[in-house]
């Protein structure tokens, strides 16, 4: 979709209206971020975020769940390629590249016994691969770049590789 200020959906002239007011005070680029779980039974739980509908995890049957929902690695590996194509989406629609298909894979894998505490050593994401497909009106130079520069600065990418300092307030 391409009008005066929509490419490939986006708001592109909203967008970059909002990236020149963070660029004149940085403080307006800064955001806090919430989410809250509430336990429903066994390993299930409602996860909610802002207003919109509560999703839920859970476990595979093997760990103790009912495999009712996607386990909390699977939404991580999610959230992963979704930043990954909304950097992607962002800098397509900015270079005025329009979009006829695309879409982000990502699998990865855990150690379980690393993360059960029967092996010492970090138990989390011990690799990340992102398959992208795209078919779009620019040159595959062009588009691995978009797919470089998103990987690069995917706030998920770079919490996973930062490890984030977690604090766990007390109950």
């Amino acid at each position: 979709m391409k009008g005066q200020n929509m490419i490939n959906g986006l708001d592109i002239e909203r967008f970059r209206t909002t990236m020149a007011a963070i660029e004149n005070d940085h403080t307006k680029g800064k955001a806090a971020l919430r989410a809250d779980s509430r336990w429903v039974s066994g390993t299930k739980n409602e996860i909610s975020v802002r207003r919109f509908p509560a999703f839920t995890t859970d476990e595979p049957k093997n760990m103790g769940g009912e495999n009712a929902a996607p386990s909390p690695m699977e939404y991580l590996i999610g959230a992963a390629a979704g930043c990954c194509a909304i950097g992607f989406e962002l800098q397509a629609a900015q270079a005025g590249v329009e979009l006829e298909q695309f879409e982000i894979s990502a699998s990865g894998g855990i150690d379980m016994a690393k993360l059960c505490g029967m092996e010492d050593g970090y138990g989390g994401l011990d690799n990340l691969v992102l398959t992208v497909k795209v078919k779009a009106d620019a040159d595959l130079p062009t588009l691995q770049n978009f797919a470089d520069r998103s990987a690069a600065t995917s706030p998920v990418l770079n919490s996973l590789k930062a490890r984030a300092k977690v604090v766990v307030e007390k109950i």
